[in-house]
């Protein structure tokens, strides 16, 4: 169920792009989109899944896998690998909101 959106610049999704290691240094288009998956696991853990589609124009999205982690990434784990890069762990906190 979708629970949140937000609208950025092209500018911000490449910084979140970036902070996960997955950025291919190539501007996104104007209709680019970052899906982060927030779902519980079997074990009861939150989970994500990180999905990127780069225009309007296509069905297609990406799985993006973060270097080092699988393509179903627990959160805390990301959350740690986020927390040494750019990506402040408050914004990937707000997800964590709807599951309180």
């Amino acid at each position: 169920m979708l629970r949140d959106v937000s609208s950025q610049h092209d500018s911000t999704v490449s910084a979140l792009l970036s902070a996960m290691e997955v950025f291919n240094d190539i501007a996104p288009s104007y209709t680019s989109t970052v899906f982060i998956e927030l779902f519980n696991t079997s074990k009861g853990q939150l989970s994500v899944k990180v999905w990127y589609k780069n225009n309007t124009f296509s069905e297609e999205l990406f799985q993006l896998v973060i270097p080092g982690l699988y393509s179903v990434v627990v959160l805390l784990h990301l959350l740690d690998f986020c927390e040494t890069r750019y990506l402040n762990k408050c914004m990937l906190n707000h997800c964590l909101q709807w599951y309180k």
